[in-house]
């Protein structure tokens, strides 16, 4: 939904002010039609997101599972003032 003023955008025509707004904001002409190119070929192709992280989710639990702590870290100050006292 978009309010601008006394004017609400809803449904279709609220999602594309929204892409436009976005779109228009971008630094340089190049990016803006980078940017619009990939949003319409996504949507003529029914394409997920870039931002999908994908792998085996047994991999994460390993690695955070052989992950050791270091014996010999400090521990983090708790405030500024007490940094600067061991320093």
């Amino acid at each position: 939904m978009v309010s601008l003023g006394g004017i609400r955008l809803t449904g279709r025509i609220g999602w594309w002010f929204w892409g436009i707004a976005h779109v228009w904001y971008l630094i340089g002409f190049r990016s803006r039609v980078v940017v619009s190119f990939e949003w319409f070929w996504s949507y003529l192709t029914f394409q997920r997101g870039a931002r999908l992280i994908t792998g085996d989710a047994t991999t994460a639990a390993d690695a955070r599972a052989t992950a050791v702590p270091a014996r010999d870290a400090a521990p983090v100050p708790a405030t500024l003032a007490e940094a600067k006292r061991r320093a």
